[in-house]
């Protein structure tokens, strides 16, 4: 007997995920580049690529979006969720992770027993002074070796955040120059006012005492007489 059936249904989206049952601390806040927030990590283990960040208290602020730096001295970036701003943390923020997404560091050292391998040979054929025809294969290595750090799966973003810094750094140098410069020109604009009230009370001055010395000789000014 042959039968012939067809079915329809659809998937439910996934649930969100609560949080985890345990957390530990997996590093702390650094900057803000663009959209991104870079963080220093603080622990001796790896973590995992998208994996939730948390604050002390389990609230998901965001996930690992990018690894990057010397593999005992490495940073990390994290794409905040919907709703949250990678310059509302203050440098030095904690954050955590869930302990179930971390990785040993031994997973990126080099191991012992394990070196770079290589073969290859060549076959070559040549006559005549300046011509010469030749055939061969290049070698081919297969191996492992230790990096030096993590690469990360992309460096445009750090590349971006290092020109950002940089522009920041001068503008921040800028708005020194200028802040002096106005401190300067109004320390000018009053040693002028006070300089041009001295020279008017001078004027003044003098010229009272003109009048005073025409009063005198004119007999207008009454002197008291001997008693």
């Amino acid at each position: 007997g042959k039968g012939k059936g067809k079915g329809k249904g659809k998937s439910r989206p996934p649930e969100p995920e609560g949080p985890p049952d345990e957390v530990e601390e997996i590093g702390e806040a650094s900057h803000a580049c663009e959209d991104d927030l870079v963080c220093k990590c603080t622990n001796e283990r790896v973590p995992h690529f998208n994996a939730r960040i948390f604050l002390e208290n389990k609230e998901e602020i965001g996930k690992v979006d990018e690894i990057f730096g010397p593999i005992h001295s490495f940073y990390f970036t994290v794409k905040p969720t919907e709703g949250i701003k990678a310059d509302s943390f203050k440098k030095g923020k904690k954050f955590f992770i869930d302990n179930q997404k971390l990785l040993p560091m031994s997973r990126f050292l080099p191991q012992a027993g394990i070196s770079k391998t290589g073969k290859g040979g060549g076959k070559g054929k040549g006559k005549g002074k300046d011509k010469g025809k030749g055939k061969g294969k290049k070698g081919k290595g297969k191996g492992k070796s230790g990096g030096g750090g993590f690469s990360g799966r992309d460096r445009k973003p750090f590349q971006r955040q290092a020109k950002e810094v940089a522009r920041a750094k001068a503008r921040a140098r800028t708005k020194a120059k200028v802040k002096g410069k106005r401190a300067k020109a109004k320390a000018r604009v009053e040693e002028e006012a006070l300089l041009a009230v001295a020279v008017v009370t001078a004027v003044a001055v003098a010229a009272g005492a003109v009048a005073l010395a025409e009063r005198r000789k004119w007999g207008h000014l009454s002197r008291p007489g001997p008693r």
